[in-house]
């Protein structure tokens, strides 16, 4: 019966000329160039993407259309330096990693006007960077030099942070630490207004400029 109506409606819908958007897509991906074409032709609604292999973006950027959600599931593989932006929200399910690459080393995650959720591990040498975003992180970031670069951004991390050099530095934006932030030369360095609510145990020492932690 529900299918009827289903039917029905999207026949109503074509007669009296409303475009019809599919409500969900799903891909199955094993490179950047198969990611990279389900954010920029699918229009849909929801847009779900299944790694079958480890990806590596090599720095280049996914842009989220408006309007459009978009969940990448890891399936145990790792997505490598990758940039989001663009006014759709993006939920990643896999780990993360931050390699060297031509144009020296990438972030594992950078995001730039955008609203991620990253739902897993972070590693390499530099673990998030966002700039004029949202972003939670249900996982763990370690970093062999910084954990998490933000700037004009808020930032929940649900789980422990730590840096080889700096675990969280945050220029005018607000950050939710509930997990340990350990750094070497710092564990917090806030500046401009930034507003650092932690939870638990921080190492490493604590700088404020013009901010709350």
């Amino acid at each position: 019966m529900k299918k009827r109506l289903l039917s029905l409606l999207l026949v109503l819908l074509f007669m009296a000329g409303i475009p019809v958007q599919a409500l969900a897509a799903t891909h199955e991906v094993g490179d950047f160039a198969g990611l990279s074409h389900a954010f920029e032709t699918d229009t849909d609604a929801e847009v779900t993407v299944n790694l079958t292999a480890d990806v590596d973006a090599g720095g280049n950027t996914l842009t989220a259309g408006s309007g459009q959600s978009y969940t990448i599931h890891g399936n145990n593989n790792t997505l490598s330096n990758v940039a989001i932006t663009g006014p759709g929200e993006v939920t990643i399910n896999a780990d993360m990693s931050g390699t060297p690459g031509e144009d020296g080393f990438y972030a594992a995650l950078t995001v730039t006007d955008g609203t991620v959720n990253l739902n897993g591990d972070v590693e390499g040498f530099l673990g998030i960077i966002a700039d004029h975003s949202t972003v939670v992180v249900d996982g763990t970031i370690d970093a062999e030099f910084s954990a998490l670069q933000v700037k004009d951004s808020n930032v929940t991390l649900l789980q422990d942070i730590a840096g080889g050099v700096y675990a969280l530095e945050a220029d005018n934006s607000t950050v939710k630490a509930e997990g340990q932030v350990s750094g070497v030369l710092y564990g917090v360095e806030a500046t401009n207004g930034s507003r650092i609510q932690l939870q638990d145990n921080v190492t490493g020492g604590i700088e404020a400029t013009d901010s709350e932690v």
